[in-house]
């Protein structure tokens, strides 16, 4: 049996293609980065992205892991969504 997929867990949506990773990435201006070193948990990848700063504050940054360039930016995306939502409900 194969474990979910946790791109696509709880969102009700299809999982991230590489395209659509990459294409998200370019927009926000975030990138991924292979780990030379991979740890033994298998996230080789790490994707950086900074959120929108609100005025007279700095974004925040998101560092998020995957074992592959796909599963890195869908974990960032998730995250960044999860955090201008969460900044959306404040203001």
């Amino acid at each position: 049996m194969q474990p979910p997929d946790t791109q696509s867990f709880g969102t009700g949506r299809p999982p991230m293609t590489a395209e659509e990773a990459r294409r998200w990435l370019r927009a926000v201006g975030g990138q991924v980065l292979r780990n030379p070193d991979r740890d033994p948990a298998g996230e080789g990848w790490v994707a950086l992205v900074r959120t929108p700063a609100p005025p007279g504050r700095r974004g925040k940054l998101i560092v998020a892991f995957g074992p592959t360039f796909v599963e890195a930016a869908a974990a960032a995306e998730q995250s960044f969504a999860r955090l201008l939502e969460t900044a959306g409900s404040v203001h």
